[in-house]
C-alpha cells in the first residue's frame, strides 16, 4: 500500500483533505484529514520517502 491509495481510502470513507506539509530533500510528509460529520479527532497520514515509512494516527494522539 502506497501512500496515495491510502489517502484514495480515506477520501471514499468521507474524509476531507486538510491540507498537507513536507520539509523537501527528506521527503517527509503529512497528510490532514478531516470528517466533522462522523468524528469529533482528524486523523494524519505521514510518511517517508527516504525510510519508506507510512503511519496513519489521530491528530490528537502523541507521535511515537
Amino acid at each position: 500500500t502506497n501512500p496515495s491509495e491510502v489517502r484514495d481510502i480515506l477520501l471514499e470513507l468521507g474524509w476531507e483533505d486538510d491540507g498537507s506539509e513536507d520539509n523537501g530533500w527528506e521527503q517527509d510528509t503529512w497528510y490532514y484529514f478531516t470528517n466533522n460529520n462522523e468524528y469529533n479527532f482528524d486523523l494524519i497520514m505521514n510518511y517517508s520517502g527516504y525510510y519508506w515509512d507510512l503511519r496513519l494516527y489521530r491528530k490528537d494522539c502523541e507521535e511515537y
